[in-house]
């Protein structure tokens, strides 16, 4: 019989097989789903189904669960200190020892340690090999086609260390930084301007990427340059296979569309520097947003990377469903339902590719999420083909800054997630790719928090 926490997703025929990706064909059972269809299963475990199938396998240690780390999470999520209580949290921090082959997902799952106990990751020691031969290659970028004269910005680029050496700012008189500066011919004679560097905030170590905001000052001429922007190893200049030249345009201000200007309905505010109330904040607009598109109906609703505390569980006459690839946070969410009151499903899943049905969901929301993955826009594209029509996807809480050089970001990156954070423009830049425009948006002193509908 299928747990009643996620029954309605198979009466509803909700789910669906990623196996033969058929709907309506999963069957719930006590320890797994099945489909009737292709006979593949989904092993549900501590009451969480999980569909990640990107596990290494032979990799998941009998580890024994320090019994402190097990009081700590248990007063934190004010369960009782019983057995059963006990063998979730136990079964939780084993999984969390599991790898994948992705390991910026490996971070994601085995920092449910750090986000319920916490700890100092300390700064490596310099490498001795660093910068020797750099090898990289440019995943992507979201510069603009056209800069405002003299402006300062920040430009995201992905960067990829495909060589066999880490990369790092720290080590002299060789080092590796980012780089921007502008050319511009004119009558026969070419003017470049002097490059502007933006350091690495943690080492890099081969295989892994980051997504940098480069630092760009633009000239006062207006008209067409060229931008290069890349990699830079001091003292011998730009890389040239970790470097890309763009043609752009330099205009008098930020009015033209090659600019990429705000539209009217994003608003700026203050904001706060409580995270908690912050995240308040944005879940009362999303709160409104359902009243607003959706009143008076019930609503089904999904959320991406709510780890054990979704945000949007209190939000009336809506079912949720709890959409995340770490399923030790998840098994500690369903803990915490059952002895507080909650009814959510929650599901361990990569969200790039949700064993979800189409145009079946009223809303979907990500509360500091869309950062953390690679490709941004295509996590926004996959949340809107979930959207009935008339739905909206609620992105909020995201990081608008211009540096990953504070302490919580260099934590973040030290444990291996993928940490990025992005200009306003560059989310909307992500929005207008995945076919969603703005109902509402806000900049809130470096948290963006925006409605998008369907375009």
């Amino acid at each position: 019989m299928a747990d009643s926490h996620f029954a309605w997703l198979l009466d509803g025929e909700l789910l669906i097989c990623q196996t033969c990706g058929n709907a309506g064909t999963l069957l719930g059972h006590d320890d797994a789903l099945r489909c009737s269809a292709c006979e593949a299963t989904v092993p549900i475990v501590s009451g969480v189904p999980d569909f990640f199938a990107g596990y290494v396998a032979d990799r998941n240690p009998d580890v024994l669960a320090d019994p402190s780390v097990i009081d700590d999470i248990t007063g934190i999520l004010d369960l009782p200190s019983t057995d059963d209580v006990r063998a979730t949290i136990t079964t939780a921090l084993q999984q969390a020892e599991r790898d994948t082959d992705v390991p910026a997902l490996t971070a994601e799952i085995r920092e449910v340690h750090a986000r319920f106990v916490g700890g100092e990751i300390e700064e490596p020691p310099l490498p001795e090999d660093a910068n020797s031969d750099p090898t990289a290659r440019i995943e992507r970028h979201y510069a603009p086609k056209g800069f405002v004269s003299g402006e300062r910005r920040f430009v995201n680029v992905r960067f990829h260390n495909v060589g066999s050496r880490p990369w790092s700012s720290r080590t002299s008189p060789i080092a590796i930084t980012a780089g921007a500066r502008f050319r511009r011919k004119s009558f026969g004679r070419r003017t470049t301007s002097e490059p502007v560097y933006t350091p690495l905030p943690i080492d890099i170590t081969p295989g892994r990427a980051i997504t940098l905001p480069v630092e760009v000052v633009v000239p006062e001429r207006q008209g067409t340059h060229e931008l290069e922007i890349g990699l830079v190893r001091h003292p011998d200049g730009f890389l040239p296979d970790a470097t890309i030249v763009l043609d752009v345009n330099v205009h008098p201000d930020g009015g033209h569309p090659e600019t990429r200007p705000l539209p009217s309905g994003v608003g700026s505010r203050l904001g706060t520097a409580d995270y908690g109330e912050d995240h308040r904040i944005a879940n009362e607009m999303v709160g409104a947003a359902m009243e607003r598109c959706w009143p008076g109906v019930r609503r089904r609703m999904v959320e991406i990377g709510g780890s054990t505390h979704p945000q949007s569980w209190n939000h009336r006459d809506t079912d949720l469903v709890n959409i995340d690839i770490s399923a030790p946070t998840l098994h500690l969410g369903v803990l915490y339902d059952r002895h507080h009151d909650r009814s959510i499903a929650h599901l361990c899943a990569d969200a790039m590719a949700p064993p979800l049905a189409q145009r079946a969901w009223h809303a979907v929301a990500m509360y500091a999420t869309l950062h953390h993955f690679a490709e941004p826009e295509r996590l926004l594209a996959a949340a809107e083909k979930l959207l009935l029509p008339g739905g909206f996807v609620a992105v909020m809480c995201e990081p608008s800054g211009t540096t990953l050089a504070h302490p919580a970001g260099v934590r973040d990156l030290l444990g291996g997630i993928n940490e990025q954070t992005f200009a306003v423009d560059e989310y909307l830049w992500m929005a207008a790719r995945a076919g969603l425009t703005v109902d509402e948006a806000f900049d809130d002193g470096g948290s963006f928090k925006a409605i998008l509908r369907a375009s």
